[in-house]
């Protein structure tokens, strides 16, 4: 239930922010830690960060007019791999900020890294590995890319982020 209310509030929020026109651009989502993402140690629990990220990337989805166009062709984008590296712990009622973008398309897969921060420090950074599918049928990038405005040739990474994605690509 809980995801339900995130997804909903990022898909409201979504709806009033303008719209992603830059395949480079980088979102951002602000939540807040509440007592039911809370485990034992008073921690965020480590399946929450998982709910989190999904529901900012309902934001990319929908400022970048892709959710629109998925639903009128009928595709899912099921992920494939998630890999979250934890750096710090996120407490009781502490805000924090996800960060989405693009960082790789090939003929099947997609990768999104999502950063989350807190008091301007890194708390956990995520690798998203998903596809675009009709059915059986994958999607390539182009068919999606190009309807949106973006231009896989003009996708820039940071140095940092490169190096880190290709050590978890190549895993």
């Amino acid at each position: 239930m809980t995801l339900l209310l995130r997804s909903m509030q990022a898909l409201l929020r979504a709806w009033r922010r303008p719209p992603i026109k830059d395949v480079n651009e980088v979102t951002s989502h602000k939540f807040r830690v509440l007592p039911i993402d809370l485990d034992v140690y008073m921690h965020m629990n480590h399946a929450k960060y998982l709910n989190y990220l999904e529901a900012a990337r309902w934001d990319l989805q929908v400022r970048s007019g892709f959710l629109k166009l998925a639903l009128k062709n009928k595709w899912i984008g099921p992920l494939g791999h998630v890999q979250i590296d934890y750096y710090r712990p996120l407490v009781f009622f502490q805000e924090f900020e996800i960060k989405t973008q693009f960082v790789a398309f090939e003929e099947k897969w997609l990768y999104i890294v999502q950063r989350i921060w807190s008091n301007d420090k890194e708390v956990a950074r995520a690798l998203v590995r998903s596809t675009i599918r009709k059915g059986r049928l994958n999607i390539p990038p182009e068919e999606y890319l190009v309807p949106l405005g973006f231009k896989l040739e003009e996708l820039e990474v940071a140095k940092d982020i490169e190096e880190w994605v290709r050590q978890r690509v190549g895993q």
